[in-house]
């Protein structure tokens, strides 16, 4: 057996306030598939920061993953870049239709999800998922403390993992 040169094991921080977790990636360079502990930044994304806490299971990660592919979809619209450098002419051109057919099928997919979770539900996953607000921030507008929130929008994952078949 080679004797390994290098240790790429990341150390976990005593404190979490950071925004930063471990986690266990397939080390890239592995020939046989082994695994490493690396850190990764999670102010951004609560679900990884929540996944690798154990305060979320698989399934409701992948649904609010699901959540979030759906938003962006949705969002992007038909944007055509405008070259500022040529004269502006008359008669562009057929123009687009308004929407496409992924940007129906993902309204309609959030609708389904604002008809299932309610409308406080869906407004806590959309500010959270959608707007990128921290959970502090979502539990502090509302008057209510963070444990509680966090238990409400851990019940909106799981009620979206069963309607999307990830339970």
């Amino acid at each position: 057996m080679k004797e390994k040169i290098h240790d790429r094991r990341g150390e976990v921080p005593p404190f979490q306030a950071l925004g930063v977790v471990a986690d266990v990636v397939r080390d890239p360079y592995s020939t046989i598939g082994e695994n490493i502990t690396v850190i990764r930044a999670t102010r951004d994304d609560p679900l990884a920061g929540m996944l690798a806490r154990r305060q979320i299971d698989l399934a409701q990660y992948e649904a609010g993953r699901e959540w979030q592919r759906h938003w962006e979809e949705a969002a992007i619209g038909a944007v055509r870049a405008i070259d500022t450098t040529k004269e502006p002419v008359d008669g562009k051109g057929a123009t687009a239709g308004p929407f496409t057919d992924r940007q129906r099928l993902a309204f309609n997919e959030l609708w389904v999800v604002r008809r299932t979770l309610g409308f406080e539900g869906e407004r806590l996953v959309r500010e959270i998922l959608g707007d990128r607000i921290p959970l502090e921030v979502a539990a502090a507008q509302r008057g209510r403390p963070r444990k509680y929130i966090g238990m409400r929008f851990r019940e909106a994952l799981e009620t979206m993992a069963r309607m999307w078949c990830f339970a």
